[in-house]
């Protein structure tokens, strides 16, 4: 029905073990993206795996809670650059200071 050949399908054999085979995953997800100019919204590609039989976390009632809650959230950006210095303020710089001053005092105790 979708038409596939065997270059289009990997198989995890009983002597591979999940190392390799995750390699060999990688490997292969990265050579579609190189290789294929065409993009597809997340929306788009959990539609098509639906059509195929696929189960999407989305679909999950889990998932779809903190999904909500970050396009609440994200809606609410509208300027990146200050909604990152306002609410992530130990990030970057600030965080690397912090991380050191707080070594000293460790090293300091012992």
């Amino acid at each position: 029905m979708l038409k596939l050949n065997k270059s289009h399908v990997l198989w995890k054999g009983g002597t591979t073990n999940k190392a390799q085979f995750v390699k060999v995953l990688q490997s292969a997800i990265a050579a579609i993206m190189k290789s294929s100019p065409k993009r597809v919204s997340i929306e788009a590609m959990a539609e098509t795996a639906r059509q195929l039989g696929i189960q999407v976390d989305e679909d999950n009632k889990e998932c779809q809670t903190p999904n909500t809650y970050a396009k609440e959230i994200t809606a609410q950006i509208k300027d990146v650059a200050k909604y990152k210095r306002e609410k992530l303020r130990l990030q970057g710089e600030t965080w690397r200071n912090l991380a050191e001053v707080e070594k000293e005092l460790c090293r300091m105790r012992k």
